[in-house]
């Protein structure tokens, strides 16, 4: 059992596709099903939560199911406060497990630090685009779609 941390929509369709292709017991958590949805995963009746981290983070109660499993799929969207208090959506009294996994899933080194940054709590927004700008290749595209070069120097 775990809650899937991704903000992305598309991102977040196509996670729910994939895990419905290959396990049972998936749902996306919406904010208008919350107690339904809250009382179902506490009850064991969902293997898999998918969340925003914006919508899970506070007013939610899920300590009281079997899971332990957090897996953030991308850092993109969540701030501080949010990681802080989604990870503490299971970890709190109540669950009877006493080790609580978080994975983080990343694509480079700019996404690892921002992982860092969010778990030793000094995570900061412009410190983190500010190291995504000026360690960022970007891929020029033209009208159509073929690649006009990459430039790992757009920061001049």
């Amino acid at each position: 059992m775990a809650i899937i941390v991704i903000n992305l929509v598309e991102a977040k369709n196509i996670v729910k596709i994939k895990l419905e292709s290959e396990f049972k017991k998936v749902r996306v958590f919406e904010k208008k099903y919350q107690e339904d949805i809250q009382n179902a995963f506490n009850d064991n009746k969902i293997n898999y939560l998918i969340v925003n981290s914006n919508n899970i983070s506070h007013g939610v109660n899920l300590q009281f199911s079997q899971a332990y499993n957090i897996i953030y799929v991308s850092p993109y969207g969540i701030g501080l406060d949010s990681y802080m208090q989604l990870n503490k959506r299971l970890a709190r009294r109540g669950n009877n497990n006493s080790n609580i996994n978080i994975y983080h899933v990343f694509n480079d080194a700019i996404e690892l630090k921002y992982y860092k940054d969010l778990k030793s709590g000094k995570f900061k927004m412009d410190r983190f685009l500010k190291d995504l700008w000026y360690n960022s290749t970007v891929e020029r595209w033209n009208s159509n779609y073929q690649s006009a070069g990459a430039n790992s120097n757009h920061h001049n």
